[in-house]
């Protein structure tokens, strides 16, 4: 297994890890597919198994792969975006995608409720 991490600011990285979501960090795609191949093993061995359906990848303008990426013959998917943990990760650095699909959330989540908030009846605090 190789040492493949990639330096952003002053800190050096490989992933962003939270339970069992995982986003790997690599310079190209040779060494994104070898990340892959390595964390595929590695949890194979402790008896975890790669969601494949729901593992997406995400490549800048400057890094384009010249062969797909495969886990165990199955191509990856390419996004454009994808939220990870709540938050929508795009590559053009927009936030107003964001900004409105949390605003969609919030109303809908308001819509809900809207009946219980609106009641004049409904005791307050």
């Amino acid at each position: 297994m190789l040492n493949l991490q990639i330096k952003i600011g002053n800190k050096t990285i490989n992933n962003l890890s939270f339970a069992d979501d995982i986003i790997l960090v690599a310079k190209t795609p040779k060494e994104l597919q070898q990340m892959l191949e390595d964390l595929q093993s590695m949890s194979k061995e402790i008896g975890l198994k790669m969601n494949k359906s729901e593992t997406k990848l995400m490549f800048n303008n400057k890094t384009k792969p010249n062969h797909k990426i495969k886990i165990e013959g199955q191509e990856l998917e390419s996004v454009q975006t994808y939220v990870y943990l709540g938050q929508l990760f795009s590559l053009d650095g927009d936030s107003e995608v964001e900004i409105k699909r949390r605003i969609s959330i919030a109303w809908s989540q308001f819509g809900k409720l809207g009946s219980y908030l609106l009641n004049t009846k409904f005791p307050s605090v």
